[in-house]
This record gives structure tokens, sequence and C-alpha cells, in this order.
């Protein structure tokens, strides 16, 4: 509309296809720092906020039998951890990439 869109021949295919590489390639690397940053940053508020000693004891209480020498079993361990919420978020995130995919394929085919 008169406007200089700064493509030769007036083919974007190739801005087009650097666009959708960059936000694709962002759009990964904050949900994967998201998904492996926030355990671990959960994972040390809890040590801060609550000394390992006393939910050592509390697990030592809550259990009789099938303690290890010198600390807890696999089971005590993995009940100490937090709920996980749910697959709902995992299977929105897959499908929001294979829109994605789907959609852009034809303009970015690496992604394909």
């Amino acid at each position: 509309f008169g406007e200089d869109m700064h493509c030769p021949e007036w083919n974007c295919m190739s801005e087009l296809t650097m666009t959708l590489a960059t936000i694709f390639t962002v759009q990964l690397t904050v949900q994967q720092a998201m998904e492996l940053g926030m355990p671990v940053g959960k994972q040390l508020w809890r040590k801060l906020t609550t000394s390992r000693e006393k939910g050592l004891r509390r697990a030592s209480a809550m259990l009789a039998d099938g303690t290890e020498e010198g600390g807890l079993s696999e089971e005590a361990a993995q009940a100490m951890l937090p709920e996980y919420p749910g697959v709902i978020d995992d299977y929105a995130e897959m499908i929001i990439q294979l829109g994605y995919v789907n959609l852009f394929a034809a303009a970015f085919p690496f992604m394909a």
C-alpha cells in the first residue's frame, strides 16, 4: 500500500523464514529454561526455607520400615517430592508446536 516492503521482487519468503526461525528458537529456549529452571529454583527455595534435618526427621518418623542406613529409601524420597500437576500442559505445548509446524511448513521447511 505504498510502503517499501524491503523484499526483492515482492518475494518475502526469506524474511518470513528468518522471522519464523527466530520466533521458534526463542520460544523453545524460553520454554526449556522454564521447564528446567522452575524445579531447580523451587528446590533451592525449599532448601533455604526448611532445614534438611527437619525434613529427614519427619520422614524418618513417618517410615517405620524400609529406611536404608544413613538415609531415606527411594520410596520415602519420592513421597517428599511435590505432586505432578498433570499432563494437560505437556500435551498443550506439543499441540501448539505441531500447529506451528503445520502452519509454517512451507515457509520454514527445516522446522517441519
